[in-house]
């Protein structure tokens, strides 16, 4: 059944509450669900964007959030947003859901950061610690996987050559 808007199936129903493709190990921030087939994909903020990957292999053209209390459409063809109709439920991801997610994918990638603090010496464990913290906080962990990253070659970098180390 189709809606009066190309694109738009109501009786879909979701994939299932998280990013099909980041649940087989990746991240992501914010959730969208495919308006035609309910395919549960990961937005273009997030690493693998894999709603926009499912629109551009399918060519499905709308989009709605799978967010809490989020209640837009988008349809790539025009690029515009709009309000639809009510789509099978569930219309979000539970609310108790963590962002980002998948926790257990968060949590595997804190302990291995957290692995490196003990090859790297107490100075560089305070950094990391830091910014793992950042990580709980803001959820951009992105950015502090890159910035931790570096400071781990740049530690070792350091310690290889018996150079002092910057503060942290």
């Amino acid at each position: 059944m189709k809606s009066e808007r190309d694109g738009i199936n109501p009786a879909a129903k979701p994939s299932g509450t998280g990013c099909v493709e980041c649940s087989h190990g990746g991240w992501w921030l914010h959730l969208r669900r495919c308006a035609e087939c309910g395919h549960i994909g990961c937005c273009d903020s997030s690493p693998s964007q894999h709603a926009s990957k499912h629109h551009a292999a399918t060519g499905h053209p709308i989009i709605t959030s799978f967010e809490p209390g989020e209640h837009w459409f988008y349809d790539y063809r025009t690029q515009e947003f709009f309000d639809g109709p009510k789509l099978h439920a569930p219309q979000s991801h539970p609310s108790d859901q963590p962002v980002p997610g998948p926790l257990l994918s968060l949590l595997a990638r804190e302990s291995e950061l957290r692995c490196n603090i003990h090859e790297v010496g107490e100075r560089a464990g305070a950094h990391l610690s830091h910014h793992l913290a950042s990580v709980r906080l803001h959820g951009n962990l992105a950015d502090a996987e890159l910035e931790a990253d570096l400071f781990i070659q740049q530690t070792a970098d350091h310690q290889r050559h018996d150079l002092p180390l910057a503060a942290a």
